[in-house]
């Protein structure tokens, strides 16, 4: 395993099986890699469903806030589907990505406005 992930991994049920899953947590044990396997609701209280895909609970907080995330309340408790931490956390990644490359397809230059580029002339 040349990329073992460092972070949280979530395997659902329509899209993993059991056999990839188990396959997956072996071969971490087998890299010396501590596991923990956890089964989560489908619906979660806002702060675990951060703690489940990893993002700091005030961040995911805003975005529930915002209505990035549909929720349900409760007397005490807003609720968010699963699925839909997890999707957030894709998309977001993905948008970060994103940014990353425009940034990276950007022309060097200095602060002198130049390119950067050398000219021997």
């Amino acid at each position: 395993m040349d990329d073992k992930p460092s972070r949280p991994q979530i395997f659902q049920p329509d899209s993993t099986t059991d056999a990839e899953a188990k396959a997956f947590v072996e071969e971490l044990l087998a890299h010396g890699l501590a596991v923990k396997v956890t089964p989560y609701r489908i619906e979660l209280p806002v702060d675990e469903a951060a703690d489940a895909i990893d993002m700091a609970r005030d961040d995911f907080r805003s975005y529930v806030a915002a209505g990035e995330i549909p929720f349900r309340s409760t007397q005490y408790v807003d609720w968010v589907l699963l699925a839909d931490a997890v999707e957030l956390k894709k998309r977001l990644k993905a948008q970060s990505g994103a940014a990353l490359d425009e940034l990276l397809s950007e022309p060097l230059w200095d602060e002198d406005g130049t390119d950067g580029s050398r000219s021997d002339g």
